[in-house]
């Protein structure tokens, strides 16, 4: 188990195929750009409804004090019962956090993906 509150649940599976998921985030006004396109083409999409849950967690709070290599953040956060998220949570956290302030950017930590 992990120290860090549960800062927002998201339900995966609410969109069936990348169409769909792609038609609801433009319907709600997000602009998808060629190269968000192209990763949207490659997520993974749950074949059923679940329910995940996000903890907002920096690297000072996992003990870093210096920059850090991905893998170095799977392995300290792993220590501290955090995991990689599936892709698809991004998706389903662009969508639901709509009262998300201008210019503040939401990492999520999935297994890398490449837009080409």
């Amino acid at each position: 188990m992990n120290r860090f509150s549960i800062w927002r649940q998201e339900t995966l599976g609410l969109h069936p195929t990348v169409e769909e998921f792609r038609a609801a985030l433009e319907l709600d006004g997000s602009r998808i750009d060629i190269v968000a396109s192209r990763l949207l083409a490659k997520t993974p999409l749950a074949t059923e409804r679940t329910t995940v849950d996000l903890f907002r967690v920096t690297g000072r709070e996992l003990g870093f004090t210096k920059n850090y290599a991905f893998v170095e953040l799977l392995g300290v956060g792993a220590k501290h019962g955090l995991d990689k998220l599936p892709a698809e949570v991004g998706l389903a956290l662009r969508e639901s956090y709509t009262d998300q302030p201008k210019n503040k950017w939401v990492n999520v930590v999935t297994d890398p993906m490449e837009a080409s």
